[in-house]
């Protein structure tokens, strides 16, 4: 009897690798379809932040009573908080991947931008209740301490504090402003990156021109902005600007699952 012929070993499966067709081109043939689509996240990702983004300094002046100097200090804190996340996101892109970590991050400051939105539309008829209440109360004022007259002076100048339920609930906005500024700006060097990855080294140039486009749109949906929140009013601006950054991530998503962008 001959003996058994061995089996043949097992073949790996194969590794399906992200590849970019040469051949997918949009505006004419001028510009790669994928890359293409990045910049269009890019692009509608700068409408939607355009029409929210330069008014929160009047939220915060009008809406909070904070301080000018409050103002600025949050704006601080958030552009160090910016730099701190921008090492999360490459972390967290080593792990899931670079499209699904931007996903994440950014519908994360989305729903943080939600629930900034609730918190400030669910206390705004407290709030003007207890200022009521606290104009005609003089044992529910706070003592004119360096830190109260830092964070609770009203934008008009006068130095009437609010109710302390009002300060937690300011307090809670605040935290939510600075999670979604956070996880909304910081995944910025990990689309850069996909986009270089993408594009040939001879047209990076050509994109880099394409890219700024983003800037330009922010005064066109600022005026937009303006007008939802003279029309509507402003928590349903900041509704229609985290739809709209949701919205954004489509083109992104899209490629990633075609297969087309790792």
């Amino acid at each position: 009897l001959r003996p058994p012929l061995p089996r043949p070993a097992a073949q790996p499966h194969p590794v399906r690798r992200h590849k970019l067709r040469p051949d997918s081109t949009c505006c004419g043939g001028r510009l790669l379809l994928v890359p293409s689509l990045v910049l269009l996240y890019d692009v509608i990702g700068a409408l939607a932040s355009g029409m929210s983004i330069c008014f929160f300094p009047i939220f915060f002046l009008r809406e909070l009573r904070l301080s000018p100097v409050a103002v600025c200090a949050i704006s601080l804190a958030a552009s160090l908080a910016v730099v701190l996340g921008g090492g999360v996101a490459v972390a967290l892109a080593k792990r899931l991947g670079r499209v699904p970590a931007v996903a994440v991050l950014r519908l994360g400051g989305c729903a943080c931008f939600l629930l900034m939105t609730w918190i400030f539309q669910s206390g705004r008829e407290y709030s003007q209740m207890a200022s009521t209440r606290a104009e005609h109360s003089p044992e529910h004022a706070f003592g004119r301490t360096l830190v109260g007259s830092l964070f609770t002076a009203g934008s008009d100048g006068s130095d009437a504090p609010p109710e302390p339920a009002h300060s937690a609930r300011t307090l809670l906005i605040l935290v939510a402003y600075l999670l979604r500024t956070t996880l909304m700006n910081c995944t910025g060097g990990v689309t850069k990156s996909i986009l270089h990855d993408l594009v040939p080294p001879d047209q990076r140039a050509r994109y880099a021109a394409v890219d700024t486009i983003s800037t330009g749109t922010w005064a066109g949906s600022a005026a937009l902005g303006g007008f939802l929140i003279d029309r509507y009013g402003i928590a349903a601006t900041f509704h229609v600007t985290a739809v709209a950054q949701a919205v954004a991530l489509f083109p992104l998503l899209l490629a990633h699952m075609a297969g087309l962008v790792p």
